[in-house]
């Protein structure tokens, strides 16, 4: 059941429009929102007794509270013997029963429009379709400008699953009377999930027309969230909160545009009200672990998702993405193991999730295993098909690239522990070498794996060099990667690379701190080369474009001192 949340004050107004036919409780009834429209007539029973009686006792039949729908009923009638609704209501509880008597209460009243339109109503609720559309027929005799007579007709044709002949009857409403909300309202619903398109429009028409009348943004709210417009959802959902009228379901809803909007922030104020009401929501608390996840606050995060994995204990209530997001908060952490485990609880239950490959990569090259990640990234390139971008090479380029690089004992252990690995042993012996010599010649098969993964940054690196011709960032790593393999310089693989790279930058008309680091990297390759060359003339003038760019350079100085001395 709906829970209502009050912000400021008992419900007395929602919205002001022009149309004298427009109560907004009973619109809310009508539109099916029973607590919002049991808050209003609760809160009007002091001022219109017998009204709001009535619908109170509406409300209890719709949810098929007879007893309690006759004791509102009563109390209607008592308070007011004049207001024919209420004697119609008593009368609407007996006709399945006994129709006869039913009916002979209806005729007292057949000549006033507001009855009339009450009995359509009875007899629609009870399952008297054919009846309701005549009682609406009857109503356009005495007032064919009414547009309530066409709503009825709309409701009964639509109950009886005959949509577009009720789109048309609440197209007759709108009319009669355009600035009436209602019939926009309710055609706009029945085009939701047929044309999304129309439903909108139907929607801006009348909010142009009525833009107090508050249920329309609601409604807009839940169809731009269906429907991708996120920043549209998030501004309809302000506008309809402003009235401070609503239910749990619509906090849910505006949370859940807020999130797909990346409004994390936003969320977590909303979710406090949310959670006020029902500690135990589930979309809430997911959402909340969500927003969590988006702020990167994994401290009060990891809090959300011990409350939230305790919420069901079945199993298939949680979706892949809470394991995911539930996995991001541990890699913010730093809980790196705990981590994978949930990205492989969100893989198993969504195989086809290539993105899942992508994020467990991402954390075994944050626990330093980053031939792991490598292979974990060559499976997410292979699943991706299309979708792959030059970026993907180029991150595979440096997984593979860190796992090629020995900086310190700690790469080393690393590397030393893949000796176990009988799957990679036996990639490294297809190169030639003899498994045995691998398994018992530890720095044989340091430098062998080092070459193998070296082998496959460079080849990555071509790929971006191909898809990305006139980007440096592949000639770079393709010159870094080869002075790993190189490691003295004295063949000068990366020599052409850095050069390429100096000349796409010389092309760049502005000068970031990454291109100067990035010219003085390459200068200083090219200098340090020609002075094992012993090219003077070069070693010079590639550590003085070094000075160019960083006059108190210590390599620069110390190289030019030495050659001054020779």
């Amino acid at each position: 059941m709906k829970k209502i949340k009050l912000l400021f004050a008992i419900f007395t107004t929602v919205c002001i429009v022009s149309n004298a036919q427009t109560n907004i409780g009973i619109d809310y009834f009508r539109l099916g929102e029973y607590d919002l429209a049991k808050k209003y007539f609760e809160a009007h029973l002091s001022q219109t007794p017998a009204e709001s009686n009535y619908y109170l006792g509406e409300i209890a039949f719709a949810q098929n509270k007879k007893d309690e729908a006759k004791s509102y009923y009563t109390k209607g009638l008592n308070a007011n013997k004049e207001y024919p609704l209420n004697a119609i209501g008593l009368a609407k509880l007996e006709l399945k029963q006994n129709l006869k008597a039913a009916e002979s209460v209806f005729k007292r009243y057949n000549q006033k429009i507001d009855a009339l339109i009450e009995i359509g109503y009875a007899y629609l609720d009870n399952g008297f379709n054919d009846i309701a559309l005549e009682k609406a027929e009857e109503a356009q005799k005495l007032d064919r400008k009414d547009p309530r007579s066409y709503v009825l007709e709309g409701d009964a044709l639509k109950s009886s699953k005959n949509l577009g002949a009720a789109v048309g009857k609440y197209d007759n409403a709108i009319y009669y009377a355009p600035n009436y909300p209602l019939p926009y309202i309710k055609g706009s619903e029945i085009y939701e999930n047929t044309n999304w398109q129309v439903a909108i429009e139907k929607l801006k028409t009348i909010a142009k027309l009525e833009p107090g009348y508050l249920i329309t943004y609601r409604n807009l709210g839940k169809l731009y969230t269906a429907n991708g417009f996120y920043p549209l959802a998030v501004e309809a959902y302000k506008t309809y909160f402003s009235g401070n009228y609503y239910t749990l379901e619509d906090i849910s809803r505006y949370v859940t545009a807020l999130y797909f909007n990346k409004q994390y922030e936003e969320i977590v104020e909303v979710i406090k009200e949310g959670l006020a009401i029902d500690p135990n929501h589930f979309v809430l608390n997911r959402l909340q672990l969500y927003a969590a996840a988006g702020l990167h606050d994994h401290t009060n995060g990891l809090k959300h998702a011990d409350s939230f994995f305790t919420l069901n204990d079945k199993s298939d209530s949680y979706i892949s993405k809470d394991y995911a997001m539930y996995a991001t908060l541990l890699k913010d952490a730093k809980l790196y193991d705990k981590a994978t485990a949930q990205y492989e609880k969100a893989l198993l239950m969504d195989s086809a999730n290539y993105d899942l490959y992508k994020e467990m990569a991402n954390v075994a090259g944050l626990k330093g295993e980053n031939a792991y990640a490598a292979e974990l990234y060559k499976l997410y390139i292979s699943k991706i098909g299309d979708k792959i971008e030059a970026s993907d090479y180029y991150q595979l380029g440096r997984y593979y690239y860190n796992a090629g690089s020995i900086r310190s004992a700690a790469d080393t252990t690393v590397l030393i522990g893949m000796q176990s690995d009988k799957d990679f042993i036996a990639k490294l012996s297809e190169n030639g070498q003899a498994k045995d010599s691998l398994l018992k010649n530890n720095r044989l098969f340091i430098k062998t794996s080092v070459n193998y993964f070296l082998s496959r940054a460079d080849s990555a690196f071509d790929i971006v060099i191909e898809r990305v011709p006139d980007g440096y960032t592949g000639y770079l790593w393709k010159a870094r990667t080869n002075s790993l393999l190189d490691p003295d310089s004295e063949i000068g693989l990366a020599k052409p690379y850095y050069e390429k790279t100096i000349d796409i930058l010389l092309t760049k008309k502005e000068t970031t701190n990454a291109i100067t680091s990035t010219l003085i990297e390459a200068y200083s390759y090219l200098g340090y080369f020609y002075y094992l060359k012993n090219d003077s003339d070069n070693t010079l003038l590639y550590w003085n474009k070094v000075l160019e760019l960083d006059p108190q350079n210590s390599n620069a100085n110390a190289v030019l001192k030495t050659m001054k001395k020779k």
